[in-house]
């Protein structure tokens, strides 16, 4: 049960259940059992630019979602400049949707539901794709909206973003609730266990119209699992393609040892031009990650497929690429330094010297 201006948090690994659940109460699917009782209206933004017509301009589509999600247009019309001013697309607005970058896709789409006049509104991770100072905006947009007497149910694998706006969060595994407590239980219960034991998925071959078939590190490993800071990290990921036509795009995700997301990227753009003459048989994807960006620690690699059009998973392998990144400089471990970000990217420093009498 979820009380009305709460913000609740929905947590989980990849495959947990989180996007079919705001799918569920979207009423896009139908559960298999059980049922939810919503009491007012619901806004959602479940997937990068849903209800977006690609030949139409930022401008029209703002009346389309608009429409699609339930305002009427003297509601659009009325709050039109509230919601081009939130998206920051102003020197795009005329311009046709399929030009813009998924950022811009995110934007707009947040800013059109998040000014829809619901009592619930449900948001799934879709935020990942927008830049910080935008997703700062989000968030402050989420928490007046939860002020001003609205419910929020927001997926995130941002664990410190789920505990700032979430007073009490949902931990989901294999489509169960594990536990639904207070954001800062449900947070130690994640953290303490970030390679949580779940049912393997097991999938039919026969039946997937497509899969990734293996996944493996293209480096030699300096030992048992660990790559040198130094050097490029390259990553073989194999689909395979069993009807033609079939329009899907993979995403790859990394976390560390804390289980926070540090590097997110899906090929929809690369994939929406192979999707148009896509032919039966095996596709490799090498995904190369440039030295110095992961700092020295544990990680691991997620991959899934998923349904362009639908946006639904088509296959989640269970397994995962577990490996570390070592760094050599003999100074940092003579004095154990530690390293305090996420990420090692090099600076570019420019020393000039100025003539202090000129």
């Amino acid at each position: 049960e979820v009380k009305r201006g709460e913000v609740l948090g929905v947590i989980g690994r990849n495959g947990a259940g989180k996007s079919t659940l705001l799918k569920i109460l979207s009423r896009i699917v139908e559960p298999t059992s059980g049922q939810i009782t919503l009491k007012g209206r619901v806004a959602s933004l479940l997937e990068v630019g849903t209800g977006f017509n690609q030949e139409l301009t930022g401008r029209e589509n703002i009346y389309l979602n608009g429409s699609i999600l339930g305002m009427t247009k003297k509601e659009i019309k009325k709050k039109f400049d509230e919601i081009v001013e939130f998206s920051g697309v102003n020197k795009f607005l005329d311009t046709p949707v399929k030009h813009y970058s998924s950022g811009m896709y995110v934007r707009l789409a947040f800013a059109v539901a998040a000014h829809l006049e619901s009592e619930i509104l449900l948001v799934d991770e879709v935020l990942a794709v927008g830049d910080a100072e935008f997703q700062k905006k989000c968030l402050g947009k989420m928490d007046s909206l939860a002020k001003s007497g609205r419910t929020v149910i927001f997926v995130s694998h941002n664990i410190k973003v789920i505990k700032e706006i979430c007073k009490k969060s949902i931990l989901l595994d294999c489509g169960f609730i594990k536990d639904f407590e207070d954001t800062s239980k449900i947070v130690s219960q994640y953290d303490n266990n970030p390679k949580q034991k779940r049912k393997k998925i097991v999938f039919k071959p026969t039946k997937l119209s497509a899969q990734i078939s293996s996944i493996s590190i293209l480096n030699k490993f300096l030992q048992d699992k660990t790559l040198d800071i130094n050097t490029s990290i390259k990553f073989s990921i194999n689909l395979l393609f069993r009807k033609p036509g079939i329009k899907a795009y993979c995403g790859f995700n990394i976390y560390n040892e804390k289980n926070d997301r540090v590097i997110f990227w899906r090929d929809i753009e690369l994939t929406s031009k192979l999707n148009k003459h896509r032919k039966v048989g095996v596709y490799k994807y090498i995904l190369s990650i440039p030295s110095h960006t992961l700092a020295p620690g544990k990680y691991h690699l997620e991959t899934a497929l998923a349904d362009q059009v639908l946006g639904e998973m088509i296959h989640f392998p269970s397994k995962l690429i577990f490996f570390e990144v070592s760094d050599n400089y003999s100074l940092r471990k003579k004095h154990k330094l530690p390293w305090r970000g996420l990420t090692a990217i090099p600076m570019q420093l420019e020393f000039r010297h100025t003539n202090a009498s000129s």
